[in-house]
């Protein structure tokens, strides 16, 4: 029984201890225990809420805060912090979490070249040629 307890005991002390932060309510020092936070990134978090409000959801926080990307983001919440009760969730990823959105990851939509059509316009503009058809004559060009 105190065997037990004593590799127990050892067990916890050992285990890192992650702080979970709110952080529109998390005051400087709580941001900072926050592992993946720091000093600086929670310098820059408490004054970006204090000049333009709570942050409405991890997207609103990274948008906001020089120095939060994706991957900030990501160990941040690994590291305990929430925005509005949710943990982060990278784009096209949900999880069911309540505030969990998809990120926007900076990329433009993918485009067909001009004069290129997309797959749906592929697959419907022309038909494939009946079987035993004759294929269509290409003019061939003048030496």
């Amino acid at each position: 029984m105190i065997r037990s307890s004593l590799i127990a005991l050892a067990l916890a002390a050992l285990a890192p201890c992650a702080a979970a932060a709110e952080v529109n309510e998390a005051s400087l020092a709580e941001l900072q225990d926050v592992r993946g936070v720091g000093k600086t990134l929670a310098q820059r978090i408490t004054r970006e809420r204090a000049a333009h409000g709570a942050f409405k959801d991890w997207q609103d926080l990274i948008r906001r805060v020089n120095g939060v990307g994706p991957g900030t983001a990501r160990n941040a919440s690994d590291g305990g912090l929430l925005v509005r009760g949710s943990t982060y969730t990278p784009a096209g990823h949900s999880d069911g979490r309540p505030g969990a959105k998809p990120a926007n990851t900076g990329r433009a939509p993918a485009v067909a070249p001009a004069g290129v059509a997309s797959k749906e316009q592929a697959s419907t503009a022309v038909s494939p040629p009946a079987i035993g058809a004759q294929a269509p004559q290409v003019p061939q060009a003048k030496p």
